[in-house]
């Protein structure tokens, strides 16, 4: 292979554990030129019904490892947001996120 190919494997599994709960992950491999890079994610859906059309959205991620590896548009940077045509720079940390949401349809 020339020194520009990219060689990527993942693998991505959602399961569903009930009709509300989910169950989620990812891991993906990828081979650059600056070498190969490794990462992955596990998560965790639930939708709890509080009431006829109301429900809560409760969710989990945690993410393995960093992917802060360089891009054409330079190196990937450790921040919570990018404004414009920077956001190409933010990498992924290793971290877990924690979401909370509602539906309400009345």
């Amino acid at each position: 292979m020339n020194d520009s190919a990219i060689t990527s494997l993942d693998t991505i599994v959602e399961r569903a554990l009930s009709d509300d709960t989910t169950l989620t992950s990812r891991y993906s491999i990828a081979g650059t030129q600056g070498g190969f890079y490794n990462y992955g994610s596990i998560g965790l859906n639930h939708r709890w019904t509080v009431s006829p059309g109301l429900k809560i959205n409760l969710g989990y991620e945690r993410i393995f490892d960093d992917l802060l590896n360089r891009t054409g548009a330079g190196d990937r940077q450790r921040a919570a947001y990018a404004e414009g045509q920077t956001a190409s720079i933010l990498g992924l940390t290793e971290g877990s996120s924690y979401s909370v949401g509602f539906d309400y349809t009345g």
